[in-house]
């Protein structure tokens, strides 16, 4: 549901309210449709990651446990935080449902086409459902009853499929909820779905519909870059575990250092911190751990065009099916580029002309070496009749 590469740290907490991304598939509904992104691996079960783990497979294995699995496309998602220490493996999945069930008042055949899917991993609940008016039933649970205990829940809608967010930086404070989101979400901005401010922060996150976000975003009449969310492995600043937040923390009395791992450490307790994920010298997903987030590298969000190869026979039949012709032969081997001819100037920036090919059936690709030629050696190669050399 998430495209998580460089840009703008920011937690899930952080850009919560009370509908989540409601607006966000509302407004694709409305005409602003994208196609569905491709369904996640199976699940898997694992506890809570600890030191035990051979440190080269950490980062693997806490990602493989957080996977869900392929949920109904289409459907609105709604994500509840379970607060108050409860432990959703230790409970049981179908106890936390029918607690789901009750707190919502919703009858048995209101919610037989509805799908709750608990992350063990992650110790939230995902809820899928095609009706509407049930997603606003679950959006608006404060609380569940769970084995005589009563525990907070924050609810909120998840951003649709196939989105991507974004983040842009230096939004005045003063600028209301309404006014961030028709500064953005608009004809201007035509991938923009919804828009919403990080706290209290001049940052502002903006839902995209489709797999990319664009680098520049309109802000009223203002063009503002904009970042990629960078999407990092969930790190309990409370138990000092991997996989979950601290606000659905299960472990309340059973911490362990981020630094050095040992146990229920003391309050003065010091040590030399070595990174799980990385082995670098800090804690555990410190801010400047590289390896925290789940995507290393920014891809390229701007690829360049492919260039359509030009047809080697450009007066032949469309129809007719293009001759094999075999390369001739060369006479001397081609000389090397670093044989001779001083460094750096190519044959282009050295005589100002172009390339004339002789070998139109040559493919562009075998020809890159080319622009690293120098004038001596394409001299060469001109004496070869590999090439005709022109002014223009």
């Amino acid at each position: 549901m998430e495209v998580e590469v460089e840009g703008e740290e920011i937690t899930q907490e952080e850009l919560t309210a009370e509908r989540g991304w409601h607006t966000a598939r509302s407004r694709r509904r409305d005409g602003r449709g994208g196609k569905n992104s491709s369904p996640s691996a199976s699940p898997q079960t694992q506890e809570s990651c600890s030191r035990t783990i051979p440190k080269k497979n950490v980062k693997a294995q806490v990602l493989k446990a957080g996977r869900m699995p392929p949920l109904p496309k289409n459907e609105i998602k709604i994500i509840l935080r379970p607060k108050g220490g409860l432990h959703i493996s230790k409970v049981g999945s179908p106890t936390v449902t029918a607690a789901i069930f009750h707190a919502t008042k919703m009858p048995l055949e209101e919610s037989q086409e509805d799908t709750i899917c608990p992350n063990v991993q992650q110790n939230i609940i995902v809820i899928s459902t095609p009706h509407p008016h049930n997603a606003d039933r679950y959006v608006r649970l404060k609380s569940i009853h769970v084995n005589g205990t009563t525990h907070e829940v924050n609810a909120y809608e998840a951003a649709p499929d196939n989105t991507t967010k974004g983040v842009i930086r230096g939004i005045p404070l003063t600028d209301t909820a309404q006014e961030i989101d028709a500064n953005i979400v608009n004809t201007r901005n035509p991938l923009a779905l919804a828009a919403k401010r990080i706290g209290t922060t001049t940052t502002v996150v903006i839902a995209f519909d489709g797999p990319s976000a664009p680098r520049l975003v309109r802000y009223g009449a203002t063009l503002i870059p904009c970042s990629l969310y960078r999407k990092k492995i969930d790190i309990c600043y409370h138990c000092g575990r991997l996989g979950h937040r601290m606000d659905v923390c299960s472990f309340p009395n059973n911490k362990i250092c981020r630094g050095c791992g040992s146990r229920n450490p003391d309050q003065d307790h010091q040590c030399t911190p070595k990174c799980t994920l990385c082995d670098g010298a800090h804690p555990t997903a410190d801010k400047e751990c590289a390896a925290k987030y789940k995507t290393p590298t920014d891809p390229d969000r701007d690829p360049a065009p492919e260039q359509a190869v030009p047809d080697p026979n450009p007066g032949r039949d469309p129809g007719q099916p293009q001759e094999d012709k075999q390369p001739q032969k060369r006479s001397s081997p081609i000389p090397s580029p670093k044989e001779e001819g001083p460094p750096g100037r190519s044959y282009r920036a050295a005589m100002g002309g172009s390339i004339v090919l002789i070998y139109t059936n040559l493919r562009p690709a075998t020809l890159e070496w080319l622009a690293d030629y120098t004038p001596d050696i394409m001299k060469a190669l001109e004496d070869l009749k590999l090439l005709r050399l022109s002014d223009g």
